[in-house]
């Protein structure tokens, strides 16, 4: 089952702006041009359907999440702040994506990788919002997805 991209953006939008207090738009990903430090955090969803939610982001954009959320100043903010509310928007995200998937699923501990990369051509819908020209990628693959891909030889595991 794929998940319609515009469902996705409509849903990190909604999550993020009541959550957070961003207002995020739309994007077509030219956010990412020039950057060179993702962060992400993730949750695997397992069940009828098996694959994961990840929020990708730049530092400046997870510093920007953290103040709002935390309600600190950006230059107050830690690299375990950073971690904690990516791993919550990841499970939060997780959780939404979880109820318009079809039978019982289960959400894994949410995890970060505060060192990534973004794979573009990899597979999965994938949503692009910015904020004061900062973006965050929200990344909703399938395992079946991510085998399809390898298969074709496009990816290292």
């Amino acid at each position: 089952m794929t998940i319609e991209a515009d469902r996705i953006r409509r849903l990190a939008e909604d999550v993020l702006s009541v959550t957070v207090g961003l207002p995020l738009r739309a994007s077509a990903g030219d956010a990412w041009k020039g950057k060179d430090t993702f962060l992400t955090g993730m949750v695997d969803i397992t069940g009828n359907w098996s694959g994961v939610v990840a929020v990708h982001c730049t530092v400046e954009m997870a510093r920007a999440l953290v103040s709002c959320l935390c309600q600190i100043e950006v230059h107050a903010v830690t690299n375990d702040d950073i971690g904690d509310t990516l791993c919550e928007l990841a499970n939060i995200l997780g959780g939404n994506v979880k109820a318009l998937l079809p039978g019982p699923c289960s959400l894994s501990l949410p995890s970060t990788d505060l060192n990534g990369k973004i794979a573009d051509e990899g597979p999965g819908t994938k949503v692009w919002l910015e904020y004061a020209g900062e973006p965050l990628l929200v990344n909703i693959v399938s395992n079946a997805e991510k085998a399809s891909f390898r298969e074709k030889g496009s990816v290292s595991s």
